[in-house]
């Protein structure tokens, strides 16, 4: 065959033209096209060529050193028999398996040591483009995650528990925080100036963003939420701030009001109150008293209080009205005895009253159920009553002047004047206070601080509170 690049006649089997040393790129496939190759041919015939081309080769190299010295020349021809010979040995003929080996002859073996160099660079800059496009990739992923808004349903986070007993039962709505911050405390980021967030009322604990939206967006209240029984409804409607959940934490928030049946209160019984006590009324017509007795063998009455009004100055027809209330609240009352007062109020109409001091009774003309409560405005009790144990105890009927406080400290002026309130079933919130009047018969506390009104005084008893707190 003729050389790609000079024309020489060189051997089909000769990979480089020993007249110009070029490759020859067509080798490969001439030689598989020949019957015999140097892999298939003999062991002797492939020897003798490859010493015909070492001889070639040293010929080439002796002209091509020639302008170089003899020295330059001789050191070239010397080297190059070995390691040709070597190259030769191998079956494949391939001069690139070792190419430093043949640092002699540059001029056969440049493009060979530039290829794998610049496969080496491709791949790396394949690899490269690579990993930075998937870091791209990946950054966008992310922004997109971070940037757009989070849908919450917040039917799924709340509860509406019940306790108590049936006609007392309590109900309670709870958002459940903890599930809540678990499903989406690493998507809801609040996106507002820091100025913005601290103008924002701040969660007591948690200081995460998504706590921060539960307390200033998620809100709701029960349309009832005690003095329930099994079978009535409930329902709890949302107040949520929807335009500042949207702009400054991306989140979008879908509720409907819940509606639920409340169920499993414990059962409670019933007493009639009326049953523990006897009413009588005695006196004569016009002047006549309500008596009423009590049974000290029922442990309830202990912690019941008959209000009676009017008490005292009846008339026959006239109608008296006693109502039922705990002294203490309802809830603990029933933990106690496991019962409640079936009704709360009674009348009693005065009849055949006799014009002496004989006393006659009256039965009950009706019974009707309410609330616990107590007339605020009930008479106070006499004189003789309320005075046992009290400092002013005439201080509800005259008024008073500097000599009857003369000697009294300003604890005994405070007493005297807390004096003027419990006679008309104020309830001390101090325990002391409380625990000190209990200890009297005539002190029965039925009216809450926080309901109680001056209003129940008489004239005479607001002057004489006025006059005690000005000698505090």
């Amino acid at each position: 065959m003729q050389c790609i690049s000079c024309g020489a006649e060189i051997d089909n089997r000769s990979k480089f033209c020993p007249l110009c040393g070029t490759k020859q790129l067509k080798w490969e496939s001439l030689v598989s096209e020949e019957e015999t190759s140097v892999s298939e041919a003999p062991e002797e015939e492939t020897g003798a060529q490859a010493s015909e081309d070492i001889t070639r080769i040293k010929k080439v190299l002796e002209d091509f050193y020639a302008g170089e010295g003899e020295e330059t020349a001789a050191e070239a021809v010397e080297e190059i028999p070995e390691e040709t010979e070597a190259v030769f040995e191998e079956e494949t003929l391939n001069y690139e398996d070792d190419p430093e080996n043949l640092s002699a002859a540059p001029v056969f073996l440049e493009e060979d040591e530039d290829e794998p160099e610049e496969k080496k660079r491709h791949v790396l800059n394949y690899i490269l483009f690579g990993l930075i496009g998937a870091l791209i990739l990946g950054a966008g992923i992310w922004t997109y995650v971070q940037s757009r808004r989070v849908e919450v349903n917040l039917n799924d986070y709340m509860t509406i528990s019940y306790e108590g007993y049936d006609t007392l039962g309590t109900a309670t709505a709870k958002f459940n925080t903890k599930q809540f911050e678990a499903d989406f405390g690493d998507r809801i980021k609040f996106r507002g100036s820091d100025e913005e967030r601290d103008s924002l009322e701040q969660p007591s604990k948690d200081k995460s963003d998504a706590a921060l939206l539960i307390k200033n967006c998620i809100g709701g209240t029960l349309d009832s939420s005690s003095d329930l029984s099994n079978g009535d409804t409930v329902i709890y409607t949302w107040d949520c701030d929807e335009t500042l959940a949207q702009d400054k934490f991306k989140v979008t928030m879908t509720y409907t009001d819940v509606e639920e049946t409340v169920d499993d209160l414990e059962e409670v019984d019933f007493f009639d109150p009326f049953d523990f006590i006897d009413v009588t009324f005695v006196g004569k017509d016009g002047e006549a008293e309500v008596e009423l007795v009590e049974d000290d063998e029922e442990p309830m009455v202990d912690e019941l209080y008959y209000d009676v009004d009017p008490i005292d100055n009846l008339s026959v027809g006239d109608i008296v009205t006693i109502t039922v209330s705990y002294l203490m609240d309802e809830e603990s009352f029933v933990d106690q005895f496991g019962a409640i007062p079936s009704v709360t109020e009674m009348e009693f109409e005065v009849e055949d009253l006799e014009s002496d001091d004989t006393t006659s009774i009256s039965g009950s003309s009706s019974g009707i159920s309410g609330s616990s409560s107590s007339s605020s405005g009930s008479t106070s009790s006499s004189t003789s009553t309320s005075g046992k144990g009290s400092v002013l105890p005439n201080s509800s009927d005259k008024l008073l002047t500097n000599s009857d406080v003369s000697g009294l400290s300003k604890a005994d002026i405070q007493t005297a004047i807390n004096e003027i309130y419990a006679r008309h079933g104020y309830t001390f919130t101090n325990p002391s206070l409380l625990a000190k009047f209990k200890q009297y018969d005539w002190y029965k506390p039925t009216v809450a601080a926080d309901r109680f009104s001056d209003s129940v005084f008489s004239v005479t008893e607001k002057k004489n509170v006025d006059f005690l707190k000005s000698k505090l």
